[in-house]
């Protein structure tokens, strides 16, 4: 019979090995997912900040446009002395 109590010390053994690895990897995954939380978080505040700069660049550009339509305020536009030269007369 002291076989089977060494059997059984193997056994026990064993089976708190597997318990603590599982709780390593256990630990591990927890990280993982909060680590992959923190990084989709970050992600969608990128989004969020892209989506906004495209809207400004968008209506910047739609301003320059609107603007080089309706009005040229260059000096050759206006017909005025671009400060070079002589003046004409």
């Amino acid at each position: 019979m002291p076989g089977d109590r060494l059997l059984f010390q193997k056994i026990l053994w064993l089976k708190g090995q597997h318990c603590r690895l599982l709780d390593n990897h256990k630990e591990t995954l927890n990280l993982m997912r909060q680590e992959l939380q923190s990084q989709q978080k970050l992600q969608e505040a990128r989004d969020v900040e892209g989506a906004e700069l495209k809207d400004i660049v968008k209506y910047l550009m739609e301003q320059v446009k609107g603007k080089g339509e309706t009005l040229d305020t260059t000096p050759e536009a206006s017909g005025g002395d671009s400060g070079k030269g002589s003046p004409s007369r």
